[in-house]
């Protein structure tokens, strides 16, 4: 019986070695997908509560304000944040970082954050801008960074006053 040859170990281990590189970058890969996905994913939901803000803000003018007021408070032009818990838009064109509270909700340390533990990578801005008398566009702008990388996730809606 005849052993294996030296050059033939030699090739084995490369190969395991080739392997077990590959399987090891792949995973690698695997979550740095993952951690782009979730951070998507958080700042996506963040627009979309951004868009609902100024739309709960728009229906409570309706409401306690008339239809004739239900732009009050939502002006043209400026850059505004605003908290899920929140009936009003604040002017900051400096656009702060939100952070997360006790409870893992996504706040300001300005506007009523509650034990503000962490700032967060994420930052929000709103912007408005008039269509017509009847309608207008909101614009809402999440921006990060991931790996040195500027990011960013926007959603547009349309707000109309009810008649």
């Amino acid at each position: 019986m005849k052993g294996f040859s030296f050059l033939e170990i030699i090739i084995s281990v490369l190969m395991a070695t080739i392997v077990f590189v590959a399987i090891l970058s792949l995973s690698f890969q695997s979550l740095v997908s993952a951690e782009q996905s979730k951070d998507t994913y958080i700042a996506t939901n963040l627009a979309a509560e951004g868009i609902e803000i100024v739309n709960n803000i728009r229906s409570n003018n309706w409401i306690t304000l008339g239809r004739d007021n239900w732009r009050n408070g939502l002006n043209d032009g400026v850059f505004y944040i605003a908290q899920y818990d929140s009936y009003i838009l604040i002017t900051d064109p400096l656009n702060p970082y939100l952070y997360i509270d006790s409870v893992n909700s996504y706040c300001y340390e300005s506007i009523n954050c509650v034990d503000p533990s962490k700032q967060s990578k994420f930052k929000r801005q709103i912007q408005i801008s008039t269509i017509s008398s009847d309608q207008m566009k909101i614009i809402s702008t999440v921006n990060w960074e991931y790996n040195n990388k500027s990011k960013t996730v926007s959603i547009e809606e349309r707000l109309y006053n009810w008649r």
